[in-house]
């Protein structure tokens, strides 16, 4: 069985990060995947495990008709074309309807805002894809009910890092926040959390609106306590400069952030939503607000400020539900559904 994974770009972000450690994790086992990159490498290319052939297209221009015909040449040689993300999807499947291709497309949603917009894209309404990965329930129940493709997969996100557990007794007494900078990830509430329990905030993040980032930015300027850094590549390196982590995106798939916390045995808090917080939350409780109550999140906060052992746990729950074992199964598991 010869796989093809495909993504436009591997700039940062979070698709581009679960495809890397996707591609990372199969090299191990009998399934070693090529990619392909639809347009150009990126900030995350590095990361690519150097045993993985890597193919460009360096597409300028998604209607040119010499860059299809290329396209569907590598397509061809392949059983599975997986592609991840939903325009890279309707590319791909243009690409096929025009020339033909007896391999099977396999579309992988990361689409984050789903509890915000249901709606159903045009493309995705004309192009319905037959076999279908979502990264969370929320868009494996969407896809359900309003695609209805043939074959649906739940996929939750893993990542590929070497854990470090972190020493309790090395952190600083400053919070961390990591998510790009637009307003799906709710910010704002973050720092009005961390303002009125006096504690500093660190925020990381890319700037995607900037609109949002100069409110932001307006909001923070009277508090020299809390900051936004940008352009920072490896954050978990930072980690043990930080007593805890708060995530209060409104939508989320995965997030791969708290996988990272996890993995790493850094407290954090962090709004319910999303495939991460849905198999962690029972085993996790003082991890997890499902609501956006200042006054709720400052509980957590301090529960966690005065809990033992939280990074030990933490581990244990990255390890037995999110580990790369248990990811290179299920997605094993795909493929055979897909191909039998």
């Amino acid at each position: 069985m010869k796989v093809l994974q495909v993504i436009d770009t591997l700039d940062v972000g979070g698709a581009e990060r679960v495809f890397v450690d996707m591609v990372n994790i199969l090299t191990t086992s009998g399934i070693p995947p090529e990619v392909l990159l639809l347009v150009n490498g990126g900030q995350l290319e590095f990361a690519l495990n150097k045993e993985i052939q890597v193919n460009y297209l360096r597409r300028a221009n998604k209607y040119s008709l010499r860059k299809a015909i290329e396209a569907h040449r590598l397509f061809k040689k392949f059983d599975i074309v997986h592609v991840h993300m939903r325009h890279c999807y309707v590319y791909v499947r243009a690409v096929q309807m025009l020339f033909g291709g007896k391999y099977k497309v396999v579309f992988q949603d990361h689409y984050g805002d789903i509890n915000i917009n249901k709606a159903v894209p045009f493309t995705l309404k004309l192009l319905k894809p037959r076999y279908y990965i979502g990264v969370s329930r929320d868009l494996t129940d969407w896809a359900e009910g309003h695609l209805k493709p043939g074959k649906i997969f739940l996929l939750p996100n893993t990542i590929s890092l070497t854990p470090v557990l972190i020493d309790a007794e090395s952190k600083g007494k400053k919070a961390l926040l990591v998510a790009n900078i637009r307003p799906t990830k709710n910010i704002e509430f973050a720092i009005d959390v961390c303002t009125q329990l006096g504690i500093a905030l660190d925020i990381y993040g890319n700037r995607i609106d900037h609109t949002y980032y100069n409110y932001l930015s307006e909001k923070i300027a009277d508090n020299p306590n809390i900051r936004i850094v940008e352009g920072v590549m490896n954050i978990p390196q930072l980690y043990h400069k930080y007593k805890f982590a708060l995530h209060t995106a409104r939508s989320e798939t995965g997030p791969l952030v708290l996988l990272e916390y996890m993995a790493h045995g850094l407290p954090f808090v962090s709004y319910k939503t999303g495939e991460v917080a849905n198999e962690a939350a029972a085993d996790l409780p003082i991890h997890f607000v499902e609501s956006f109550e200042v006054e709720k999140w400052k509980e957590h906060v301090l529960k966690i400020q005065h809990s033992d052992n939280l990074a030990e746990k933490l581990q244990a729950v990255f390890h037995a539900k999110f580990g790369a074992e248990n990811y290179l199964e299920k997605c094993q598991q795909i493929y055979q559904a897909v191909d039998c």
